[in-house]
């Protein structure tokens, strides 16, 4: 499994900072922003009626979106205030079934027959990534998320702002790009997951977050 390395963040911010806006502040520390447009995808989260997953650790979605169809596996990792670091399996969806390499990372955690869709999110994403002298270091990502359970009309509704690593960049480079990314918009360090979030507000019957 792979490792995926973010910092998370909350925001109550009416809108997202422009490009503009963001550049302004990355500029400063010698960064430079490369804009990779609106994105808007659909996951499905899975487990049994039990939670046996979320017991586990692990969460399991299925996304779809424009030209993706994935599988992935997260495990919940390590988390310190916005830092999340997690082993993550993501694998192209070719069917119905799971991959086998998820197949045989879920034996003895649960019985992939009874598996069902406990919580749905669709989200419209404005991507960026953050570079240094051509090279690419972090994904940075404004979502806008609404989620629900099977069979509910309630949708909670929530923004996040992350912040991934690609290949080697270090906590500590994410955390300059934090710094910086404060100056054009309010961060709350979010040590939840999507999902965890997405459960907490269903759970209380909340509408947005």
């Amino acid at each position: 499994m792979a490792t995926e390395r973010e910092l998370k963040f909350s925001t109550l911010g009416k809108r997202w900072p422009t490009f503009e806006e963001l550049e302004e502040v990355l500029t400063a520390g010698n960064y430079q922003l490369r804009p990779e447009g609106l994105r808007q995808h659909r996951d499905r989260y899975f487990d049994d009626a039990t939670d046996s997953l979320k017991r586990a650790g692990v969460a399991l979605r299925r996304r779809t979106g424009t030209g993706e169809r994935l599988a992935t596996l997260k495990t919940r990792g390590q988390v310190d205030g916005a830092s999340h670091v997690r082993d993550e399996l993501e694998l192209p969806l070719l069917g119905s079934a799971w991959p086998e390499p998820i197949v045989a990372r879920l034996d003895g955690l649960a019985d992939l027959t009874v598996l069902r869709s406990h919580v749905t999110m669709e989200t419209e994403r404005e991507r960026f990534v953050v570079t240094h002298n051509g090279l690419d270091l972090a994904v940075l990502s404004f979502d806008d998320v609404r989620a629900n359970r099977p069979g509910s009309d309630r949708w909670a509704h929530f923004r996040e702002i992350e912040i991934e690593a690609i290949d080697e960049t270090t906590g500590d480079e994410l955390t300059s790009i934090a710094e910086l990314l404060a100056g054009a918009t309010h961060l709350t360090p979010n040590s939840s997951t999507k999902l965890e979030r997405a459960e907490a507000l269903l759970e209380l019957g909340s509408w947005s977050g």
